[in-house]
């Protein structure tokens, strides 16, 4: 949508012409009005707030910039002034329209800059966040002590993303990471004000593209998705391109230096695509032998499919939680300790945890069980289902009291979301505590 809008303010009629021969200028232009018009209602029918404010601060960053060039300095402070305020603004009414969900975004924020990274410097490494969010929060939780009928308690959940690259960058890379972030934008900016040239149409596409990009790096993940990777990387060689040719820079390299770079992108490429078709045919056994156990319950056919895609999904953390967590249905709660004890390095899904808390309560390890629950249950302290696992292990290990003090703090959480699996929970519950009272 940013390209068409782009056209729109800086193309004229020859400019269509030459990228559609097949129209006219007036003709193409017309084309080009109904698809930003089409763009703009799809979006809008999304209800997506982040290509809503996109939708309303490129334009505004154009109209900026075509004003900036012709006035007088005077009227220059008073368009910034009135820029940053309109952005703001705009902030403000994005984060009010879905206040629950800019909520809980500030929150991740808060918890992921108040456990500092594994190494300020350099960050925790590559997917640190996506990997171990989860435990921060549960150790947050916990140190705060948190009531889990709070606001904080019930905005928290399963968290992969930081819906803000900056944010993840820091946490992943560190200091060094977010530097590098800010010196690209910082790069992009000045090479293109230095380059400002009104009739370069790619530059100006390619340049508020990358502006279209770092605005969802604020408030989303675009860098989580190919599509939006396979965008930046493709404009910002465009914009690169442009600069060169605006700064008339040629780089030529020797045939030796060719014949290497080509050699090693062949053998890069070849040995990526190998990866991608043994990932994702080990990918398609396990949805396969996931669909075979839910319709024909055949257990054992789908541990052996995993047991043999194993050597290659090892570091998949979805494959290693699911993998686990039917090993521990199977009975197999010695394997299911290893390979869950595997996943915690590729997954914080609260899932982890409370098999893991499952496997050592039917192993008589009290000590290790408790620790697994509890650190699910603070991940999420609105969730009912890892109290009520951790209530079924107190009546295993016929503990009443306990059993009866998890039951009670059920029973005292507000329902976010009311179900059918909350409602039967707590019925559970209610009906131990009434049990237990007649005895």
């Amino acid at each position: 949508m940013t390209i068409p809008i782009t056209i729109l303010f800086h193309a004229d009629n020859s400019l269509i012409e030459k990228l559609a021969p097949s129209f006219n200028g007036k003709t193409g232009m017309l084309l080009l009005k109904g698809l930003l018009f089409v763009s703009i209602l799809v979006i809008a029918a999304c209800n997506i707030r982040t290509a809503l404010a996109v939708i309303f601060i490129v334009p505004l960053a154009i109209f900026f910039n075509l004003k900036f060039q012709k006035t007088s300095y005077s009227i220059k402070s008073y368009l910034f002034v009135f820029l940053v305020l309109s952005v703001l603004i705009t902030a403000l009414l994005a984060f009010l329209y879905k206040k629950d969900s800019s909520t809980g975004r500030l929150l991740i924020w808060k918890v992921a800059l108040t456990e500092q990274p594994v190494d300020v410097i350099f960050g925790g490494g590559y997917e640190y966040f996506e990997h171990h969010y989860n435990v921060i929060q549960g150790r947050y939780f916990a140190r705060e002590n948190v009531n889990p009928n709070s606001k904080e308690a019930k905005l928290a959940g399963n968290v992969t993303y930081a819906y803000n690259e900056f944010v993840e960058v820091y946490i992943n890379y560190g200091l060094i990471g977010l530097l590098f972030c800010i010196s690209l934008i910082f790069f992009v900016i000045k090479a293109y004000y230095s380059n400002y040239d009104s009739s370069n149409t790619l530059l100006h596409i390619s340049f508020y593209v990358l502006l279209s990009v770092f605005i969802q790096s604020f408030v989303s993940y675009p860098f989580s998705m190919l599509g939006s990777k396979i965008v930046f990387v493709s404009f910002l060689a465009l914009f690169i391109s442009e600069i060169e040719k605006s700064n008339k820079v040629i780089i030529i390299l020797s045939k030796s230096w060719m014949i290497t770079l080509q050699i090693s992108l062949m053998f890069i490429v070849g040995w990526a695509t190998w990866n991608l078709v043994e990932n994702a045919s080990a990918l398609s056994a396990w949805k396969t032998a996931d669909d075979n156990m839910k319709r024909n319950n055949q257990v054992d056919n789908a541990m052996n499919v995993l047991q043999l895609q194993y050597p290659t999904l090892y570091s998949n953390g979805p494959f290693l939680v699911y993998y686990g967590r039917c090993l521990f249905l199977n009975g197999q709660y010695d394997l299911a300790i290893e390979i869950l004890n595997q996943a915690k390095g590729y997954s914080s899904d609260p899932i982890v945890y409370y098999t893991l808390g499952q496997s050592y309560s039917f192993l008589n390890d009290r000590k290790n069980s408790e620790l697994n629950f509890n650190l699910a249950i603070n991940m999420t302290p609105n969730r009912l289902y890892p109290r009520y696992l951790l209530m079924q292990h107190f009546i295993r290990n016929k503990d009443n009291k306990m059993a009866v003090y998890t039951a009670n703090s059920i029973l005292n959480i507000e329902d976010k979301i009311t179900s059918s699996a909350t409602l039967e929970i707590k019925e559970i519950a209610k009906h131990y505590i009434h049990v237990n009272n007649l005895k």
